[in-house]
């Protein structure tokens, strides 16, 4: 597959840890429940606008909540009257 003519080089890579099971330390986990919550602030320097709790439960039975915190753009919604007829 190959990838679309004027597409940059990737320039930034980030490392990104699971959240692990204190008692198997496993990464492996089904999402039971997700909660959202909209919340501003800002954590170690990062802004986030969303906190999002995952109820997780692990390969060993452990039921756990991992915790994150995220930063959301905000969509534009569309304006109803653009497209209504001029006149």
């Amino acid at each position: 597959m190959a990838r679309p003519k004027g597409s940059k080089n990737v320039e930034t890579v980030l490392e990104v840890s699971k959240p692990r099971c204190p008692d198997c330390q496993s990464t492996e986990a089904i999402v039971l429940n997700t909660t959202v919550q909209e919340y501003a602030g800002e954590s170690d320097g990062k802004p986030f606008t969303h906190i999002v709790r995952r109820r997780m439960q692990c390969e060993c039975g452990r039921v756990r909540i991992d915790r994150s915190l995220e930063f959301r753009t905000i969509q534009e919604q569309p304006d109803p009257s653009r497209d209504a007829p001029a006149g």
